[in-house]
């Protein structure tokens, strides 16, 4: 039999663990210091100004803006590439039939 402890989820949503599995990435690859990722989601989290943070969508959606606007601050991209790759995505994600993986050309 396995303890419930094992039966319980990391994330509450797919994203959240990628988005998570990400910013780990790009920190081991020391493009940024875990404490300026760090400082970025406090300031994301206070502007935000929710109470309901969990590990929610809310959460995450602050942990994605705190990792653009780093990303941004360190040259590795910028606001535009941004939009496109979102637009690119939302663009392939709606004109994917259900069940089939989403591809975004050659990104």
């Amino acid at each position: 039999m396995i303890p419930n402890q094992l039966n319980h989820k990391t994330f509450e949503k797919p994203w959240h663990g990628q988005v998570f599995a990400i910013t780990v990435s790009l920190f081991e690859k020391k493009i940024f210091k875990w404490s300026e990722f760090s400082d970025f989601l406090a300031q994301e989290i206070k502007k935000d100004n929710n109470m309901l943070r969990n590990g929610s969508d809310d959460y995450f959606y602050s942990w994605v803006k705190a990792l653009e606007r780093l990303l941004i601050k360190k040259k590795i991209t910028n606001f535009s590439k941004i939009v496109e790759v979102k637009d690119l995505w939302s663009s392939a994600f709606l004109n994917t039939p259900h069940g089939k993986p989403v591809k975004i050309g050659d990104i």
